[in-house]
């Protein structure tokens, strides 16, 4: 098989991702290889959240490669990068740094708070074989014993998340039928023209100038006479993902950013409203409290680096580290461990022995002297507050929806209901067609008197996300919302931060409670969502969160959920030679 000289769609692979980072930072003279290894000794506290770019120095005369570090702005979001959980780690949101952070709490006059998401819940749920409710109890109590303040429930974040990114869809449909009344009228095909030329990248041995105007994006833009609304805002991508949203900086700025939701995704709205209320009920600063999200990705790391979330623009950092379940997993095992050994049932040398294998960065004595006896929220009616659990019944209100969150679910009754005027109960019953596959869907919404309708795409994985992208070019479909995720299968629920399939396999096979792979994946979805341990509950029927926007985000404030994206795609032109890239 002869190698091809260029990328095109079926080299990204989202089951498969490279080992090492391919970003040709250093180059040898005889340029046999652009590829480093990365990994996490590589990076330090200062290697992030430079916004110059590069930040690093000239390319030596030497043929030998020097150690270089890289920045989210050298990020190129490659499938590597992107959906291997052997690359980019922030080494500031270690599990070291975390444990780190609540041993020197009370020096630091730190309060320490926990975000904790449904897809870590699920994924902690499989693999000690418990239910969700007990997963999250048995996280909850994880933590407060390592002297963690309280622990809250994320997925309250993500009805307020979905509240905001209803309001500016709402606003964007309402605003451009002002510019064009017929704008969503049924097959009309009144969309921006947007053509990408050779958008699979088929690259050849030109120079660095015609290789420029090969990948010219040309965009024929309808602007509104006033304001800065125009139909080049259409179709809305979701900007919750930050492997597409990295993506999109680099590769596809001009035709993506403009038309990318400007709400901040939910892990930062979580941390804003809780550091602000936690800090007003203990008379404390707002950079006094130390927020953690529990998330599946290990992009989220990133995304809680990015400047837009820190205190240059609200103050205080939104997320102070994010840990995945994989993170929670080695907590879990150091918990049994300190466990067997007070009981005297291991020997120190063993118990010293099975830290290391589990992280040989964490000392077993120091982690120890963390631990705090009493397991109870310090705050148990502020968690109960800002969450979606039913502590009465041990059960947790959430709506059946796939692991992204339900994001197109939540529009499309919500459109029903303030766009077409549909009572609740008149919205027609969701119909989603695969376009390619579960991964690729298509959803549709008309009108009462089928004049007009909305349309949603849902993608999940990179495959696809180039494919979406080619048929934007060629069909001209008209989407109107499109939700995109980088993992593929069940999105968030499927992330990189996951606790392996093997992993749980043979914790399984110790607690007596065997299944195989397919059984494993089968379970972590009935753990995200199934009907006996969950109270079916739609997003927008969670009154607690209704209240909790309307009081903090509406109006005037709803500004505090906007955040902004930025052309990086110079970041990716510094590359001398992209047809070393190996994807």
């Amino acid at each position: 098989m002869t190698r091809r000289s260029g990328l095109i769609v079926t080299d990204l692979d989202d089951f498969a991702p490279s080992q090492v980072c391919i970003n040709p930072l250093v180059q040898s003279k005889n340029k046999e290889s652009t590829q480093i290894t990365l990994t996490l000794e590589d990076l330090d506290d200062n290697s992030f959240n430079n916004e110059n770019g590069m930040g690093l120095e000239p390319e030596s005369e030497s043929e030998s490669e020097e150690e270089v570090q890289l920045t989210l702005a050298d990020c190129l979001a490659c499938s590597g990068c992107i959906t291997s959980i052997e690359s980019i780690l922030v080494n500031k949101q270690s599990l070291y740094k975390f444990i780190k952070a609540v041993s020197n709490k009370k020096q630091d006059n730190k309060v320490v708070i926990v975000s904790l998401s449904p897809q870590t819940r699920a994924s902690v749920a499989t693999y000690l074989n418990i239910t969700p409710f007990e997963a999250q109890e048995r996280i909850t109590d994880l933590f407060v014993k390592l002297g963690v303040h309280s622990v809250y429930d994320l997925s309250f974040g993500r009805d307020l998340y979905l509240r905001g990114l209803g309001e500016e869809f709402l606003s964007n449909c309402k605003q451009i039928e002002k510019i064009d009344k017929d704008y969503f009228e049924v097959k009309k095909k009144t969309q921006p023209k947007v053509q990408l030329n050779n958008l699979s990248l088929l690259l050849d041995d030109e120079n660095d100038e015609e290789l420029d105007d090969k990948l010219e994006i040309k965009i024929e833009q309808e602007t509104q006479s006033e304001g800065k609304f125009n139909k080049s805002n259409f179709p809305t991508f979701v900007g919750n993902c930050p492997a597409w949203v990295c993506l999109a900086e680099k590769r596809y700025p001009e035709l993506i950013l403009p038309k990318m939701s400007k709400i901040m995704p939910e892990q930062e709205i979580m941390g804003y409203l809780l550091k602000k209320k936690v800090a007003a009920l203990l008379n404390r600063k707002e950079e006094d409290i130390y927020h953690v999200s529990l998330m599946s990705c290990y992009d989220k790391k990133l995304e809680a680096s990015r400047e837009e979330f820190g205190t240059k623009t609200f103050g205080f950092k939104l997320v102070d580290s994010v840990l995945t379940s994989v993170e929670v997993k080695d907590l879990l095992q150091f918990d049994e461990i300190i466990a067997k050994f007070e009981k005297g049932e291991m020997e120190k040398e063993e118990m010293e022995k099975k830290f290391k294998k589990v992280d040989p960065k964490i000392d077993p004595e120091a982690y120890q002297t963390t631990l705090k006896k009493n397991l109870k929220n310090e705050n148990p009616e502020i968690v109960k507050q800002y969450s979606n659990l039913d502590y009465q019944n041990k059960k947790i209100y959430s709506s059946k929806e796939r692991g992204a969150g339900g994001i197109c679910e939540y529009l499309y009754r919500q459109v029903g209901q303030l766009f077409f005027n549909y009572q609740q109960d008149e919205i027609p019953k969701m119909n989603w067609e695969n376009v390619r596959g579960k991964d690729f869907q298509s959803l549709k919404l008309q009108s009462k008197d089928h004049k007009k309708e909305i349309h949603f795409i849902r993608v999940y994985g990179f495959k696809n996300i180039q494919n979406l992208l080619r048929k934007m070019e060629m069909d001209q479909e008209n989407f109107h919302f499109i939700e995109i995720e980088a993992c593929p299968h069940s999105a968030c629920l499927n992330g990189g931060g996951q606790i392996k399939i093997d992993q749980i396999k043979k914790k399984r096979v110790k607690l007596n409670a065997i299944l195989n792979a397919g059984q494993i994946v089968d379970k972590l979805e009935e753990n995200y969502f199934n009907e006996n341990d969950f109270v079916i509950r739609l997003s927008d029927s969670n009154n607690k969160a209704n209240k909790i926007f309307k009081k903090h985000f509406s109006n005037e404030n709803f500004k505090i959920l906007i955040t902004e994206y930025h052309n990086r795609k110079k970041d990716f032109d510094k590359i001398k030679n992209p047809l070393e890239l190996e994807w």
